[in-house]
């Protein structure tokens, strides 16, 4: 589909752990959606971009999803790079909602 130019986006629909789904719940399956867009031959950049900046785009969320001045300021730090290795988003150091650290 994404390769005939279909637009792919992130979503979770997972609000109780699934046993099937390796116990995943709501947002955290957000992390095991993203590995398999990659599996599907998305690159990282892709995907990341199917779960931030596209997304908001679809949705006509204009104040989110990128970082950028004037925009909603919802974002994690991670270790790693996910750029290069996609499960580094597992690895969260930190949180900001609406530009406030939260952890």
């Amino acid at each position: 589909m994404h390769n005939t130019g279909i637009t792919i986006l992130v979503g979770t629909d997972v609000s109780v752990p699934q046993p099937s789904l390796g116990g995943l719940a709501h947002g955290a399956s957000v992390h095991h959606e993203l590995q398999l867009l990659i599996k599907a031959g998305l690159t990282e950049n892709e995907a990341l971009c199917a779960a931030t900046s596209i997304l908001a785009q679809t949705f006509g969320l204009e104040d989110r999803g990128q970082i950028m001045v004037g925009k909603k300021a919802d974002i994690f730090l991670v270790k790693g790079n996910p750029l290069k290795n996609i499960s580094d988003t597992l690895n969260i150091v930190a949180v900001w909602k609406d530009g406030d650290r939260q952890i």
